[in-house]
């Protein structure tokens, strides 16, 4: 989340990653689809007057799966309905897929109302739906699940939208398929494919919008390391300017790029006028932001390269270590513009002159969540720690390094940092010796 207090809150996708247990299955699992696959469908209708989803997960090749533990704890599901056993237990669903297809339905609500922080407050929106549009996560459509299959299982997913009259479109973080037999003009009915090569089990994740849209797509990239198509989507009428994230993205590219290595093929970036939340919110391959927030605030800071840099890194701290999170993402939501030429070294030192007086009361950096004067202390720490680097490695190396291997881990606290500075300039580096980082 951006240093400015009005980016609070982020949402960690990792955190409702699903789990794939392999185990014996019922009898006849190994000989069930003689390729070890089965095709999965989640059908996603959209109704407007309820504020929620009818969802039907349909399992082919369900001799392959043996149970599937959804966790449906935040209360965003109702009326469950299926063709095979399933029983709730507290907060799980578990559901035996026996017929082949099997079939589960639900109904989930779209809109969440974020807590307030005083009585007075405004209602703000993590996801929300209207009679002419929804901004919503594909992780709230599917709960979290673990997912006991025959050994080497693993699905072939797709999700299919049926848009309610009027509502021309939908976008995802997912590859669109065309539907065999339809015409140039999309219908009512489309389908994309949901694939991730890390899991075996496929489930729709990351921000998605539907509805009366307007929405700009460019690709971005160079062909010798990979395109990726990036696609600005917000309800028709909403201030957002599509056009300008899209050519403020493809200034800083190259050096997000370079920086990073191999980027996604997909990127969405859904946007929203009140009384969504007024920040922005990071997921997998896609990322929400307020119309209102500019690309670049007055203090310097940009809340899109901010969220931009937490979606692509998808590095989260551990206990008490959310400031390493928070502060690469602010460090390079600095970086990345100064890099592409869009700052000047003198408004650069201005800019971290202001972290520096934000953050000038911090006395800890080891907290649960890093917001605010923590976030800016800690930027602070990591361009002293860059400095560091580059001047053990004659230049050679930098925090890039570093960063490029905690991508790797993605999940990171102090000693994992200390480990991977250590190897890459050959001791302990002093700047990770910071009284900042002592017990709370």
């Amino acid at each position: 989340m951006a240093v400015d207090s009005a980016h609070r809150g982020r949402v960690c996708c990792l955190a409702l990653a699903l789990v794939v247990v392999c185990g014996a299955g019922p009898s006849g699992a190994a000989s069930a689809g003689a390729s070890g696959v089965y095709p999965i469908e989640y059908r996603v209708e959209l109704v407007p007057g309820s504020d929620s989803a009818t969802v039907t997960i349909t399992v082919a090749n369900s001799a392959l799966v043996r149970e599937m533990d959804f966790n449906i704890g935040t209360g965003l599901y109702s009326d469950f309905a299926s063709d095979s056993p399933w029983r709730r237990e507290g907060d799980r669903l578990l559901w035996e897929p026996e017929e082949d297809p099997a079939r589960l339905s639900y109904r989930a609500r779209i809109s969440q109302r974020r807590p307030s922080q005083h009585s007075d407050d405004a209602p703000r929106y993590d996801a929300l739906m209207t009679a002419d549009w929804a901004i919503f996560r594909g992780d709230d459509l599917v709960p979290p699940a673990a997912v006991t299959t025959a050994p080497g299982a693993r699905s072939d997913a797709r999700l299919v939208f049926e848009l309610p009259a009027g509502w021309p479109s939908v976008n995802t973080e997912w590859r669109e398929e065309p539907i065999p037999g339809a015409g140039e003009e999309p219908g009512s009915r489309r389908v994309f494919r949901v694939d991730n090569p890390e899991r075996r089990f496929d489930r729709p994740t990351g921000w998605m919008i539907a509805g009366k849209l307007g929405t700009r797509r460019d690709l971005l990239g160079a062909p010798e390391v990979g395109l990726t198509r990036v696609s600005v989507s917000a309800p028709r009428g909403t201030a957002l300017h599509r056009m300008d994230i899209l050519t403020f993205l493809s200034f800083v590219w190259p050096e997000v790029q370079d920086t990073l290595g191999k980027l996604p093929d997909e990127l969405l970036i859904v946007g929203g006028d009140d009384p969504l939340w007024l920040g922005g919110l990071s997921a997998a391959q896609s990322l929400f932001l307020h119309a209102g927030r500019p690309l670049v605030s007055e203090n310097g800071t940009s809340a899109l390269m901010h969220e931009l840099t937490h979606m692509l890194t998808r590095i989260s701290g551990k206990k008490r270590d959310d400031w390493i999170a928070e502060g690469i993402a602010e460090f390079y939501a600095i970086e990345f513009i100064s890099r592409s030429g869009g700052m000047t070294a003198e408004r650069k030192q201005r800019v971290l002159e202001r972290l520096g007086e934000w953050g000038r009361e911090v006395d800890s950096l080891r907290k649960p969540h890093s917001t605010g004067a923590t976030t800016a202390r800690a930027v602070l720490l990591f361009y002293d720690l860059d400095r560091e680097i580059r001047a053990a490695t004659g230049d050679r190396q930098s925090l890039d390094n570093v960063v490029r291997e905690l991508m790797k881990q993605r999940k990171v606290g102090l000693a994992d940092l200390r480990r991977v500075v250590g190897e890459v300039i050959g001791r302990q580096p002093k700047v990770l010796d910071s009284p900042l980082l002592g017990s709370t």
